[in-house]
């Protein structure tokens, strides 16, 4: 019985998703034909679209630590889920610089598109340079970019080594970073919240949909300065702050 009632659960929000989706779909596409100010929209409709979904997934965000940040620089993040994505677009207008693969996630890909962000190719060495202009231009904004340095998803038991592409790009920018830390609550039926790939995306969607609540925590850490260093020694301070605070975080959760 209760496994007929988290399909039938699964289906009214996995519907009902849809349907949010598609009645923001025309007006962000219709917003996405005009250059000026295109990022500044796609960041808003990403938005309204990532609150609304969060909320349908019944979803549930904890802050803790600092203030959201405003303006713009270079927000990161560890990484554990495509659900990541939800929260903190949720939290704040932001700019994604997502890995090039997730153009072809169902849903997500296309949402994700429509915040006009920065596509991230690391199978080819040869666009390095192009990602890290990009990147630049970005950072220059009024829209902070978010990545999610790791480059793949944790299994949420400590941070794995970061990319160092991201903070070469802050330190020619000379843009202010947010770090941030991100967990989730075990659900309430044990379904592991962090996906590191040993499940198929579509069945770990569905195991989720059918679920009641998420509880999600994120920590805001006080803001970096680059402070002229370079990109090595920049990302292996932030990690080692990042990562020192996570380790503290989970000691006292």
């Amino acid at each position: 019985m209760k496994k007929a009632i988290r399909h039938i659960r699964a289906a009214f929000k996995f519907a009902v998703l849809l349907g949010w989706s598609a009645f923001l779909l025309p007006w962000a596409l219709l917003s996405h034909l005009v250059p000026r100010g295109r990022a500044e929209r796609g960041a808003w409709f990403t938005l309204i679209w990532a609150r609304g979904a969060w909320r349908i997934l019944g979803g549930r965000t904890e802050l803790c630590g600092g203030e959201v940040p405003s303006g713009g620089g270079l927000l990161v993040s560890n990484h554990l889920s495509y659900l990541d994505i939800m929260v903190h677009a949720a939290l704040l207008k932001v700019r994604f610089a997502p890995k090039i693969e997730m153009k072809n996630w169902p849903l997500v890909g296309l949402m994700t598109g429509i915040n006009n962000p920065v596509w991230i190719d690391r199978r080819h060495r040869e666009l390095a340079g192009s990602a890290l202009n990009a990147m630049c231009d970005a950072l220059r904004g009024n829209v902070p970019l978010l990545v999610y340095p790791e480059g793949t998803n944790g299994g949420g038991d400590a941070l794995l080594p970061f990319k160092t592409t991201c903070f070469a790009a802050a330190t020619e920018a000379d843009a202010p970073i947010y770090p941030m830390l991100t967990r989730y609550l075990p659900a309430a039926d044990g379904t592991p919240l962090p996906w590191v790939g040993n499940e198929g995306f579509l069945p770990h969607f569905w195991r989720v949909l059918g679920l009641k609540e998420i509880r999600c925590q994120v920590y805001i850490m006080p803001l970096v300065r680059p402070d002229r260093r370079g990109r090595k020694e920049l990302t292996d301070h932030l990690r080692d702050e990042m990562a020192g605070q996570y380790r503290r975080w989970n000691e006292y959760a």
